[in-house]
């Protein structure tokens, strides 16, 4: 782990706002599997949206502002 997470101060903070830190592994995305999925669905309705409206791939960004 690079350590960039890794600090009393942050520690401070999550504990304050009741926040579970955890890590994984890095250059492992598959063993974050809520942010994966979350992922695969965003894709999914980009896709949609932007097929159902005859757009172009170029809106990319725009259409995932609307999700």
């Amino acid at each position: 782990m690079g350590g960039e997470f890794r600090n009393s101060k942050l520690d401070s903070y999550f504990t304050a706002h009741g926040i579970l830190k955890e890590v994984t592994i890095p250059d492992m995305p598959a063993m974050n599997g809520v942010a994966e999925r979350m992922v695969h669905v965003l894709k999914k309705k980009v896709h949609a949206v932007l097929k159902d409206r005859d757009c172009p791939v170029s809106l990319w960004a725009e259409a995932i502002l609307t999700m």
